[in-house]
């Protein structure tokens, strides 16, 4: 599953100065909820993972910005600084490796 987090933009305004579809749009707020703690909950995986609590799998991506804090137009610039699978690093952007990289 792809995280599609983009303010749409019209091209050259051809179809107006509003996107279509953007009365279905959801915040930021919302879509991090939808892949995390609401997804687990569809799952019936909610007890093992979707949020951060004691017990819970370590699974963390930590972002170059806080994406709360940034113009949804500016998400697309994020960048991941380190992903933890299961409490595990196994990416790491300041070292540049980890060891899913490169693997079919």
């Amino acid at each position: 599953m792809a995280l599609v987090l983009d303010e749409r933009e019209t091209l050259k305004g051809i179809y107006g100065s509003h996107p279509f579809g953007t009365a279905q749009a959801v915040d930021i707020h919302a879509a991090l909820r939808s892949y995390t703690i609401w997804g687990a909950r569809q799952l019936f995986l909610d007890t093992q993972t979707g949020s951060l609590e004691v017990g819970k799998d370590a699974d963390i991506a930590v972002w170059n910005k806080n994406p709360y804090k940034i113009p949804s137009r500016e998400l697309r610039n994020l960048h991941c600084e380190i992903t933890m699978l299961s409490g595990e690093i196994v990416f790491d952007a300041r070292k540049n490796k980890g060891p899913y990289q490169g693997q079919d």
